[in-house]
């Protein structure tokens, strides 16, 4: 998600890796030493990361050392395993999972956390509504898109990213996207929506992945937040933005989300040539 879908970056690999020094790590408070993350959509397995906030400057790695008491509550206490999973899409990966899934049809999930230090770390999520996308078009170097929004102002937060393959001149796939945050909590009516996102790319791809997700507020400020993290680092400050999200005793997010996604054809790019660079 681009950790779900290309779209999660983890905090501590996202700030300050194109710098040749080191960079200050702002103090964390003892209650915040722990980092968890978890996005949940109706019917797919839990998956969830957690582990210590590590220094900017350090590599991440994932300490199986670590031993966390992971639990999510929908209608019944489900308890999360050490595993190793990796998303194949995005190469995230995820050290804590359980062969059950997220019901269908549920108004929001819980999760509780024990660290090694014997912290709680705790956080809830509403689920929202499934999202469908009306229609979903490409016309050169832009995909156009419509979709109603939900009655419920809590469900009328989106992310909309387009993912594409593109060659090089020497042959060499590069992988592209562009994302856009949509926000309609203001209406508390069913209203049709248009959007577009446009890639200089686009004309270069053979096919485009068109999602669109329906996320909580928390995940739409999480995301935006990882956003400016990215770009607070790219002008080299030393303390990287702060980031939002929804864990108690903690750094990260527990979320739910529904999506749409559509493939669509490029029919008339100039598809088989590569990119002029």
């Amino acid at each position: 998600m681009v950790s779900r879908h290309g779209w999660v970056v983890l905090v501590f690999m996202c700030w300050a890796c194109d710098f040749n020094r080191e960079l200050e790590t702002p103090y964390i408070e003892p209650h915040d030493q722990y980092f968890v993350e978890c996005y949940m959509r109706p019917d797919e397995l839990y998956n969830l990361t957690a582990t210590e906030v590590s220094p900017i400057f350090e590599e991440y790695i994932l300490d199986y050392s670590l031993d966390f008491d992971v639990y999510i509550i929908d209608q019944d206490t489900v308890e999360l395993r050490q595993s190793l999973f990796v998303e194949p899409e995005t190469g995230y990966i995820y050290n804590y999972g359980s062969g059950r899934r997220l019901p269908e049809n549920i108004a929001g999930v819980s999760m509780l956390v024990i660290s090694p230090t014997r912290d709680t770390i705790r956080a809830y999520s509403r689920v929202p509504e499934q999202i469908l996308l009306d229609t979903a078009f490409l016309i050169h170097n832009q995909v156009n898109i419509s979709f109603y929004t939900s009655e419920d102002s809590e469900d009328n937060y989106y992310i909309y990213y387009l993912n594409y393959d593109v060659l090089n001149h020497s042959g060499a796939q590069i992988k592209k996207s562009e994302v856009a945050y949509l926000d309609f909590h203001d209406y508390s009516e069913r209203v049709l929506k248009q959007s577009s996102l446009s890639g200089d790319s686009l004309d270069y791809a053979d096919e485009v992945q068109v999602t669109l997700m329906r996320v909580t507020r928390e995940n739409f400020l999480y995301q935006r937040s990882l956003q400016d993290a990215k770009n607070a680092s790219k002008d080299n400050v030393t303390y990287p933005a702060p980031l939002e999200g929804n864990i108690e005793n903690g750094v990260g997010i527990f979320t739910c989300y529904t999506e749409d996604i559509r493939r669509l054809v490029a029919h008339e790019n100039v598809s088989g040539n590569s990119l002029p660079f």
